[in-house]
């Protein structure tokens, strides 16, 4: 998303040890575009997920899962996977984007696409 604004910002600058002309003031705003882009966790008594939203959890005795998060009904987080409602929450992450283009088609595709499958396999 910020790689093309970080691109053309670091292009400009000629000198890039002055310190002082605005392009240098534009290559530190490349640097924390790029550091604030970076995924990071969140701890959960800081800052929560927008309610309904799926995302990358640490739990303290689990380690990682992929949870739901709601507003309980006294404004307490809940989190919640496929297995139901997890305990331990300690801090998140937004999911990653999932990719624009269309994953290649694997050997199975193939089979289902010519009509070569059955329920035995063949």
């Amino acid at each position: 998303m910020y790689e093309a604004l970080v691109k053309t910002l670091r292009e400009q600058c000629q000198n890039m040890d002055c310190g002082n002309c605005n392009t240098c003031v534009k290559l530190k705003a490349a640097d924390a575009i790029e550091e604030l882009s970076k995924p990071r966790w969140n701890p959960v008594t800081e800052r929560l997920p927008k309610p309904g939203e799926e995302s990358l959890v640490l739990v303290s005795k689990s380690g990682m899962e992929v949870a739901l998060y709601e507003e309980g009904i006294y404004g307490e987080a809940e989190w919640f996977t496929t297995s139901g409602k997890l305990e331990g929450v300690t801090h998140w992450m937004p999911l990653p984007e999932p990719p624009k283009e269309e994953a290649p088609a694997g050997p199975y595709d193939l089979l289902y696409e010519e009509g070569g499958y059955n329920s035995n396999g063949v």
